[in-house]
Parts: C-alpha cells; structure tokens; sequence
C-alpha cells in the first residue's frame, strides 16, 4: 500500500493526489464519508450558483478525467478500488447535488443518501461497479443519482406539507 508518494514519477504522484481528493482518502477514518462532505460543502460554497451548463461540463470532464486517474492509482497501490481513492466519491456526490437547490439542507441531506445507497449498492450499482474500467465510478454515479431522487421526493413532500 502506497501511504506516500516519495520514489514515484511525477504522473503517478499527480494520479495519486487527485485520486485521493489531494490526501482525503488517506485519512484514517471514513475517507469516503469526508470526501463526499468536503465536495458538497465546496459545491454550497461555490458551486452551487453556477448555470447547469457548466456544472454538467465539470462534472463530464471530472468523470472522463477520473478514470484513468483512478485505473493508474489503483496500480501505483496495488489494489483494486482501495479505500484512498476518492475520486470516485467527489464524482458521485456531485452527481447527488447537482439538480438539487443551492441551500445548505438539501445539500447536506443528499451527502447521508449518498453515502447510503454508496454503501448498499441497490440495483444497479452493484452491478455497475463490476463494469470494467469504469466500474469503481460508475457505482458511484448510481448511487448519486438515487441521493438525488430522493432529496428531490423529500423537497416534494415539504412544499406538499407546507
């Protein structure tokens, strides 16, 4: 397991620290968890008020991008899918907010669904991981698209009540 990036060339080290959220997820506790609070955080902070346009393109070059970050970090480690790569969470946790309203509730709702449906892989994200070169983001991506689905059921449901 790489814990450090000394020795290695500089696309490796680069890989690594976009792969790992530049150093989340060497972080000894949940660093999926954190990563997916970080990026929701930076999207409510700066993301949030920009057109679709360009949330849909830095989200389309972050998933083409993370690809090969994530299929070279994977090597540089050893492993398939470790827990220090992150990549794929920032991914999928931007897919979670992206339709959602800039307030800070919604925005952190969809990081507890997120990390749920990220965890549990309900049909197809189980699937989807197992897809190969994209699997360790795709299953992501699913998960953030359910987080999203059911922040927006739950944003019904409020103005329904209210």
């Amino acid at each position: 397991m790489v814990t450090h990036a000394t020795g290695l060339r500089a696309t490796d080290r680069l890989s690594l620290l976009l792969a790992t959220a530049f150093g989340l997820g060497y972080l000894p506790r949940a660093p999926a968890t954190a990563t997916s609070l970080v990026t929701a955080l930076a999207y409510y902070l700066w993301l949030a008020r920009e057109d679709a346009l360009s949330k849909s393109l830095l989200l389309g070059i972050l998933f083409l991008a993370g690809i090969p970050i994530s299929l070279r970090s994977e090597k540089v480690i050893g492993q398939r899918d470790p827990t220090q790569i992150v990549i794929d969470e920032v991914i999928g946790q931007l897919v979670a907010v992206l339709t959602l309203p800039g307030q800070l509730l919604p925005v952190l709702g969809s990081v507890i669904f997120f990390r749920l449906f990220d965890t549990i892989k309900p049909f197809p994200a189980g699937q989807a991981a197992r897809v190969p070169f994209v699997g360790v983001i795709l299953d992501d991506v699913v998960a953030g698209i359910y987080a999203a689905l059911v922040m927006h059921g739950l944003l019904i449901l409020v103005r329904l009540v209210h």
